[in-house]
């Protein structure tokens, strides 16, 4: 317990101080995807709470609506977090989940890191070094709820070995194994397709390395695999929907992946303190995700290169040291992604061309896999420490080094964004100016503030956008989307707003005022006999009668 009050002694220093006394006017993270995530975690319970079908919604990409079971949902989340959802708001909860969540990793790393070395100060540094990795630091920076919340991969390894060690029984591993995996897919599938996918090499490995014990590992794959069917029974009605929307896994999420650059295990991004410095930050700008770096975290670091070369070769005659060389190869060939990429160009290709284009896995973006990249390293460095070979001095000194050369960017506006919903939101104004239920367009389109601004108001109205991840195809043949997204330019604007209002019942359009394309919108609907009006710090703007069909959102 008190490593977990350790741990999260740290988040609250790095990610908390810029939250402190504004948890309701800032949320962490930087990127757009908090937005999702605090619309989801009102969802479930609204969704619950009026007897809506949880699995799809009319809220978002209205009329037709979304399948959120092929998005990155979170209910697990949504649920722990209701009480204070709907006691304090949904901004509260998030931040409270952001600022607990990394603690809760790190802690999981550290009790499955002193099962294995068996000394608890070595596991105290091996468990920060997971859930405070690169990788960590950038989700965080990202607000990826999802990966900070990654408890669920060590607790599920920690399994594996207390039924290969016959420390528990088969029915009890069967049934916990089972609910982790439940677990872990109600808050992030894409880390559990990554779970299951690394498991079953680890299994086979294991069975090379291992062979008197193929017999064991032989049974707990096939323990594995009814754990698996029992947790697809308990999803069935989840798994309906993800699979309808997926086709089966076979469409990917997205066109193309974030993949590590090979100079990022050695030279960070700007989520590390030193990737500041302007040599590395001239280096890093050519990483392919340097302009958002939330899928950054390849960064290794020198010392710990230095102290897993030294140890697993040091202790290379035992099968283990094998074992845990093999995976960390594999997983960070798997995190350079089709191809391999060396300062921003590409140099060769890669297995992952063929491996990515298997179903669910499509769609897993392989920068991500430092997740499990991270938490063996993490057990590497603990063993080291706990071999009473080295001395005290040489191994607080190599660790004071390599917590150093990891420290998270400390610029305190770095993890926070200011919350940008206004008054009109926050009073009475929309109940006076929106009808229950119509459709609202929102500028700038698609983008996370739309959905803020929607749970604000109760879910009082739909959009016919999202910050979803997928793009309902009906929408994306739209060309007024590429102006809406990207302000490009396309024959007959007015006609082709008119024409997508129209076909989506959209009778009102709310703009950001500090939008910069604010005027040109603003212009273009006025021309078409729209009336516009600012209130409460929105400009509302209301189609001529004749050219508005309501359509209710709900």
């Amino acid at each position: 317990m008190l490593a977990l009050l350790f741990y999260q002694a740290v988040a609250a220093i790095y990610y908390g101080r810029p939250l402190w006394g504004r948890f309701e006017s800032f949320y962490a993270g930087q990127s757009s995807d908090p937005a999702y995530y605090l619309w989801c975690m009102v969802w479930w319970p609204y969704a619950l709470s009026h007897r809506l079908n949880p699995f799809l919604t009319k809220l978002l990409w209205a009329p037709e609506g979304f399948t959120v079971t092929w998005s990155t949902s979170i209910p697990l989340l949504s649920f722990v977090a209701a009480p204070i959802t709907l006691t304090r708001g949904p901004v509260v909860a998030f931040n409270v989940l952001n600022l607990l969540l990394p603690a809760l990793t790190a802690w999981s790393g550290f009790l499955l890191i002193r099962h294995i070395v068996g000394r608890t100060a070595p596991a105290l540094l091996g468990g920060y070094l997971f859930g405070f990795s690169p990788f960590m630091a950038a989700a965080q920076a990202a607000g990826h709820i999802v990966f900070t919340g990654a408890f669920f991969i060590p607790a599920a390894i920690y399994l594996v070995l207390a039924r290969l060690e016959e420390r528990l029984s088969l029915q009890w591993f069967g049934t916990l194994l089972t609910i982790t995996l439940v677990g872990q897919f109600l808050i992030s599938i894409e880390v559990l397709a990554t779970m299951i996918m690394f498991g079953a090499i680890a299994l086979i490995a294991a069975a090379f390395f291992w062979p008197e014990k193929r017999s064991g590992l032989f049974s707990i794959g096939v323990a594995v695999t009814a754990a698996l069917a029992a947790s697809a029974l308990v999803l069935s009605p989840y798994l309906f929907y993800l699979f309808r929307a997926s086709g089966a896994g076979l469409r990917p999420v997205w066109a193309g992946t974030a993949a590590s650059d090979l100079l990022e295990f050695i030279v960070p991004t700007r989520v590390i303190m030193i990737g500041l410095l302007p040599p590395l930050r001239a280096i890093a700008a050519h990483y392919v995700y340097d302009s958002y770096v939330w899928d950054s975290g390849a960064y290794t670091s020198l010392p710990i290169l230095a102290v897993a070369v030294v140890f697993l070769r040091s202790e290379w005659r035992r099968p283990s040291s094998k074992f845990i060389t093999l995976m960390i190869v594999t997983i960070a060939v798997a995190m350079l992604g089709r191809h391999l990429r060396v300062d921003g160009r590409n140099v060769a290709k890669l297995p992952w061309l063929l491996i990515g284009a298997l179903p669910f896995i499509n769609s897993a973006v392989t920068a991500r896999f430092a997740i499990y990249f991270h938490l063996l390293l993490a057990l590497v460095i603990a063993s080291w420490i706990a071999d009473r070979r080295y001395g005290v001095l040489l191994k607080s000194g190599v660790a004071a080094l390599i917590v150093l050369a990891q420290l998270p960017n400390l610029h305190s506006s770095f993890w926070v964004h200011p919350l940008n919903v206004p008054a009109f939101f926050t009073s009475s104004s929309y109940r006076q100016n929106l009808r229950e239920g119509e459709t609202v367009l929102v500028l700038p389109y698609g983008k996370g503030d739309s959905m803020l601004w929607q749970i604000y108001s109760g879910m009082y109205f739909a959009l016919p956008e999202g910050w979803t991840g997928p793009i309902p195809s009906s929408f994306q043949a739209w060309p007024i989307l590429e102006a809406f997204r990207r302000g490009s330019a396309i024959p007959n604007e007015g006609n082709q707003l008119n024409a997508f209002l129209s076909a989506h019942g959209v009778s009102t359009i709310l703009i950001d005022p500090i939008f910069p394309r604010a005027g040109f919108w603003t212009s273009l609907l006025q021309a078409q006999g729209a009336r516009v009006e600012e209130i409460d710090g929105v400009i509302l703007v209301r189609r001529a009668p004749s050219q508005t069909p309501f359509k209710a959102g709900k």
